[in-house]
């Protein structure tokens, strides 16, 4: 987490969002979202 709050840009305005795998896979087209394979989800 201090590695992830290091890398973010202040200026801008990340947020963090935890989705269930349900909702990763419903939404990372529309979010931009790496492929759901490449983050363990089948």
């Amino acid at each position: 987490m201090i590695r992830l709050l290091r890398w973010l840009d202040p200026a801008s305005k990340a947020e963090l969002v935890l989705l269930s795998s349900r909702d990763y896979l419903r939404l990372w087209k529309a979010w931009d979202l790496p492929d759901p394979s490449s983050v363990g989800l089948p």
